[in-house]
């Protein structure tokens, strides 16, 4: 993954990390739930997202169960299913601004 630059004026935001990593894949790439739980717990970890005490991270069989309930991509109930990048970056920020404001 690359390097995520900061500028020290500005907060880091969700949606910076969040387009940084996704900047090393091809623009037509897609992902399966694994993928996405892999780039969720990527952007949890940049963010320092806390559960506990304890940096939260998410198992991929939790994207499984929320694309198989629709809620990887609303309205789209497949567990098998490959989302795109602009999916990935909506769901990631929502999800992780959640997490943040609980």
């Amino acid at each position: 993954m690359s390097e995520i630059e900061t500028n020290e004026t500005a907060p880091l935001t969700v949606e910076a990390v969040i387009e940084s990593i996704l900047s090393d894949y091809d623009e037509g790439r897609t992902f399966s739930p694994y993928k996405v739980a892999d780039l969720l717990n990527a952007v949890l970890e940049v963010m320092d997202v806390q559960k506990n005490g304890k940096l939260y991270q998410v198992r991929p069989q939790m994207l499984y169960n929320y694309a198989g309930q629709g809620m990887l991509v609303k309205g789209v109930k497949d567990s098998k299913m490959k989302v795109t990048k602009e999916q990935v970056t909506t769901f990631v920020v929502t999800f992780v601004k959640r997490q943040i404001n609980r």
